[in-house]
């Protein structure tokens, strides 16, 4: 730590650092609170989970060695690999580090299970006799026991929530330990100035080693700016101080984009676009337990769903930088069918219909409302702030709204869920309210499937249900556009938009000059 500090001011990043802006901040390091992108991105480089996620969505094995279901696929037990060590530290005491032991799995997942940001992940882990999640050490090994069967639960162990930490930091430090992570991951901890700067420094003894190659290198360490600004963000990469620029923000479309959606061609530094899709999907929600007409009928609500040219929405209202969707909630890249939208006759006469939504898309609004008033539907615009509209969707104030579903996880399990009955809010998040029993019961049976065939026959049927019944019309699933500068030879993102800073590169020669 010194002697980063020695060579260089804390604001300027030395060549061999890859440095980005976290426009939202950073409060707080403890991985349990990591559920925005700010707190998920900072919490992947020091912290590691017992799975990762592959690119089709698969779980991997990563801090865990292998593991074993039972027959009855309730009791999963967990290898956890040797020769990983903490990141040295004074909470260690003399010897600085220690090896990563099953005891130390029980303990962050027992951490997280009791938590009321994190204890979801574990609500198909059964509660033994004194009310704590079954999560229990043997040897090296770890048993978790579930209530039942539970198909997408290696994921669950893959998010971020679920890091593997270490219990002595949290006595050493106490209430600060979360400004002092300690963990196994890529990059360990370095300094912290409040609302400017993050440093990690390359982790010397990681135990997954990168590649590198003859033209590029893997990071010394990882420089995070917070600037809130989006201008003064943009101007800080034309001028080289960061390295690349990740969203959807219309100050970037508007300052590298072309009306076409490309690149300018004159901008300052050699820019290179990538476009990636990730789990969001954008929709128009109803809430069925209301007394308008469109919620009194899933006919009304297949013309209206019908009655929108998702393109025309994608072109002019996001420049291009989204995917139409179709019948399904579920973005494409996880499912090998398509749900078109079924035709209907229209309502035998005109009615009135109010949308509730926010400034950001109030010129989609615009459209739709153009869109359906050539259809006979008289549509009103209404909006809010962003947390009154969450909170008054949660409560079931507005009769047709906007919403999004950013997953939780890289299964289509998630999304299948905004309909389960029992998620009905605010047990969940079944917005519009809907209850059906025989897609209850497939719900059911899909968090339980164990084979690809009977979960991509029970996602048809379910999608055929949701299909007619339209409880909620996708509009389009989101593109993440990401703008990397010179110095970048290779930075890969996950099915979610995260980056993976552990094979990140650098080119070489452009950081020699």
């Amino acid at each position: 730590m010194a002697a980063y500090l020695g060579a260089c001011s804390p604001s300027e990043a030395p060549p061999g650092f890859l440095r980005y802006n976290e426009p939202e901040g950073i409060r707080s390091l403890d991985p349990v609170q990591a559920f925005k992108k700010a707190h998920i991105w900072a919490t992947r480089l020091w912290a590691e989970t017992l799975f990762e996620v592959d690119s089709i969505g698969r779980p991997i094995p990563h801090l865990c060695s292998g593991y074993r279901w039972s027959p009855d696929r309730c009791t999963l037990r967990l290898g956890i690999r040797k020769h990983i060590f903490f990141h040295p530290d004074p909470a260690f005491g003399p010897d600085s580090t220690r090896p990563l032991g099953a005891s130390d799995v029980v303990f962050s997942l027992q951490r997280a299970a009791e938590h009321p940001a994190s204890s979801w992940l574990f609500s198909a882990v059964r509660q033994n006799a004194e009310g704590s999640r079954w999560v229990r050490a043997e040897g090296d090994t770890v048993e978790i026991i579930l209530r039942q069967p539970s198909a997408a639960f290696l994921l669950l162990l893959a998010n971020p929530q679920v890091s593997i930490i270490p219990p002595e930091p949290l006595s050493y430090y106490g209430e600060n330990w979360s400004r002092h992570p300690v963990g196994t991951g890529p990059f360990r901890f370095v300094a912290w100035y409040p609302e400017q700067l993050l440093i990690f420094l390359r982790n010397p003894r990681y135990w997954k080693k990168n590649q590198s190659y003859d033209s590029a290198s893997i990071p010394q360490g990882v420089h995070i700016r917070f600037l809130r600004d989006r201008q003064a963000e943009i101007i800080q990469f034309l001028q080289g101080q960061l390295d690349f620029l990740v969203g959807n923000e219309r100050a970037y479309s508007v300052f590298f984009l072309d009306p076409e959606g490309s690149l300018k061609q004159d901008l300052k530094i050699p820019v290179r676009l990538e476009k990636g899709p990730v789990l969001n999907t954008e929709y128009l929600g109803f809430n069925l337990e209301k007394d308008c007409l469109p919620c009194r009928s899933s006919s009304v609500r297949r013309f209206i769903a019908a009655s929108i040219d998702r393109p025309h929405l994608v072109q002019y209202a996001l420049e291009g930088l989204g995917i139409p969707a179709d019948a399904s909630l579920v973005p494409y890249s996880l499912r090998r069918h398509t749900v078109p939208f079924l035709s209907t006759t229209p309502p035998p006469k005109p009615f009135q219909l109010r949308l509730m939504t926010t400034a950001p898309y109030a010129l989609q609004g615009a459209l739709l409302k153009e869109m359906l008033g050539s259809k006979g539907v008289d549509l009103t615009l209404g909006l809010s702030d962003q947390a009154t509209h969450k909170t008054a969707v949660a409560n079931g104030e507005f009769e047709f709204f906007r919403a999004s579903w950013i997953a939780d996880y890289p299964d289509p399990e998630n999304y299948y869920s905004l309909f389960y009955s029992a998620h009905r809010c605010p047990a969940g998040p079944n917005y519009s309210r809907f209850s059906h029993p025989l897609y209850d019961s497939l719900y059911v049976r899909l968090t339980t499937a164990t084979t690809p065939l009977e979960k991509f026959t029970l996602m048809h049927r379910m999608d055929s249900i949701l299909q007619n019944e339209m409880p909620v019309i996708p509009l389009y699933y989101d593109i993440q556009l990401r703008f990397l500068g010179p110095r970048v030879a290779y930075l890969p993102f996950d099915l979610s938009g995260n980056p993976d800073f552990s094979n990140a590169l650098l080119k070489r020669e452009i950081l020699r000059k």
